[in-house]
């Protein structure tokens, strides 16, 4: 990777991860002593203790984010690279990335935690997870569509199932985020849906420790449960999840809820990184370090905010991973990095705990400081100063206030939009696919006309370089007796359900790709196993799903986003091609 020399006495500091942890270091470290390459995923900087507002229409995704350039623009020796990281290689001093390698002085490893399932397959599938803005987008999307497909569900089983909301866990997050479903239920969405009755919508709070809010008081956490119980949220405490297949959450003790959506907000985990000894992974997969942010048994390398787990007298399990800590730690190591290079001793970190806060709603929220404890409006105010000041950019400070206001004294978040991404579409593919049609439809109209009881549908001739030989199969199939082959009703139910997740997705990244293969695996495997078509009508099917699979498998083994897109728009071109050839 090409990137600038180093000036006079700068050494090269990469950091991976531009959150709360990278942003602070970047801005830390001095011109003088430092080259500074910040790697991360993302062009922006994303406020992630209000993506919740996001998910729930009450901030747009812009508010809480900002360009990193534009962070940077008067820090002359901070270079921005959009890359993901791929591994390192301690003993060269070399991280890698998918754009290829970069040498390094020091590496500050700052890439955050991953939602934790704790290794349940089917809920990693099945519940959705608020990391990052475009998931908690896609949350928004599909707390929508749900009310959408409420309007026309056949019973009231599937009716409720589609209203009711399941959130995991009683931290912070799930917290603020049953509040905001709340009052949306309340103030909202009986206006938006007046057909339907959200006297049958549940809301659901899952809690598998005591009480909520476990690094708060007992008390303040009795507080936010009496919150949520005005509000409509039933709480369930000392309730975990054991298994979820996308409508059935199976509790612990053997209940299950009806729900087509199940929020994750159950914990966080470190990812490893390629490259680092198992020797510095901690039981969640975090970095250990030492109390100088240094990672365990390699040279040169730090670990800052949610990855790191510093051990100490007064948090034997790691501090919490919040943002105060993540701060803090990273003004910390470009001080010591510093003295690294002035050969001056080394600081070791003390956590300073400022305190915390949690909001369920207007006028509802709880605050702890040492012995200061608030609640009410005192403390749901002191909540919105603080993440106010906390945004970055004063434009974006005052959107979110003005939102804020809006919707204070008039219930009406305006955000409640379902925002779909389009395919990307080459010029060479749209011409191919454009002639493809033509002729299918050509030979369609064909074997309604024709007096043959059977035509076989046969591709246009194509090289065998030609990219669009993957959809030869849903050319391929025959129709008899001039008409459409019959489908039974559980396969269109079931192609149905390929086809909205097919709609319904909204992947970013080769990893975003390989889930929604998964998630197309089981509705396949789904489909397959209760097909009740026999004869013809079942070859035809198998000649029409073929493609599907072939297909799938290397969805599920995408490696760049662009090989995922190629292979989605082959999926999803394949599943639209099915009202074609069966009824």
């Amino acid at each position: 990777m090409d990137l600038p020399k180093l000036k006079n006495e700068q050494k090269r500091v990469v950091i991976a991860g531009a959150g709360f942890a990278g942003l602070k270091l970047a801005k830390s470290l001095s011109s003088k002593y430092f080259q500074v390459i910040l790697l991360d995923k993302n062009n922006y900087h994303q406020f992630q203790p209000l993506l919740y507002q996001v998910a729930t229409c009450g901030l747009e995704p812009s508010s809480i984010s900002f360009p990193l350039r534009k962070i940077f623009q008067r820090k002359k020796n901070v270079f921005i690279r959009i890359a993901e990281v791929t591994g390192v290689e301690t003993e060269k001093q070399v991280i890698k990335t998918n754009f290829g390698e970069i040498q390094y002085d020091y590496l500050a490893l700052a890439y955050g935690a991953t939602t934790n399932f704790f290794n349940n397959q089917q809920l990693q599938k099945n519940a959705f997870s608020m990391k990052s803005v475009s998931e908690a987008l896609l949350l928004r999307n599909t707390l929508l569509q749900n009310y959408e497909m409420a309007l026309i569900a056949k019973t009231d089983e599937e009716r409720k199932a589609l209203l009711n909301v399941v959130i995991v866990g009683g931290g912070p997050t799930g917290v603020e985020l049953a509040g905001a479903v709340a009052e949306m239920k309340m103030k909202i969405l009986p206006k938006d849906y007046s057909e339907l009755n959200f006297r049958q919508m549940n809301i659901y709070l899952l809690e598998a420790a005591p009480k909520l809010l476990g690094g708060m008081s007992a008390g303040l956490g009795k507080t936010v449960e009496e919150y949520l119980t005005e509000l409509g949220v039933e709480v369930k405490i000392n309730s975990a999840v054991k298994d979820y297949d996308g409508e059935n959450v199976l509790l612990s003790d053997g209940s299950v809820l009806k729900s087509n959506c199940l929020i994750w907000a159950a914990g966080v985990k470190g990812t490893a990184l390629a490259g680092i000894p198992s020797t510095s992974l901690a039981a969640n997969e975090r970095l250990i370090v030492d109390e100088y942010n240094c990672v365990k048994d390699v040279k040169n390398v730090f670990a800052i905010g949610d990855i790191a787990f510093m051990q100490s007298v007064l948090f034997p399990k790691g501090h919490p991973q919040v943002a105060p800590v993540a701060i803090q730690q990273a003004k910390l190591l470009a001080l010591n990095l510093k003295n690294i290079s002035i050969e001056k001793n080394l600081v070791a970190f003390k956590y300073r705990d400022k305190g915390s806060m949690a909001t369920v709603g207007r006028n509802k929220a709880v605050a702890e400081t040492g012995k200061i404890k608030l609640k009410g409006f005192t403390a749901w105010f002191a909540w919105m100063m603080v993440h106010l000041m906390s945004i970055i950019g004063t434009k974006n400070r005052l959107f979110i206030l003005i939102n804020w206001v809006w919707q204070y004294f008039t219930y009406d978040p305006s955000l409640r939009l379902i925002i779909k991404p389009t395919e990307i579409k080459y010029t060479r593919k749209l011409v191919k696919y454009a002639a493809a049609f033509i002729v299918v439809s050509g030979l369609l109209m064909a074997c309604h006309t024709s007096e043959n009881k059977e035509i076989k549908l046969q591709p246009e001739q194509t090289t065998e370089h030609d990219t669009f030989q993957e959809n030869e199969n849903a050319t391929g199939l025959f129709l008899h007796d001039g008409a459409k082959w019959r489908a039974d009703r559980s396969t269109n139910e079931n192609v149905s359900a390929l086809n909205n997740i097919i709609n319904t997705a909204q992947p970013v990244t080769a990893e975003d790709y390989q889930n929604i293969g998964i998630s197309l695996q089981a509705g396949i495997n789904k489909m397959i196993s209760e097909c009740k078509m026999q004869g013809p009508d079942h070859e035809a099917l198998h000649h029409w799903l073929e493609p599907i699979i072939e297909n799938n498998k290397k969805l599920q083994e995408a490696k760049t986003i662009d090989e995922g897109t190629q292979t989605f728009d082959l999926i999803k071109k394949q599943i639209n091609l099915y009202p074609n050839f069966f009824e």
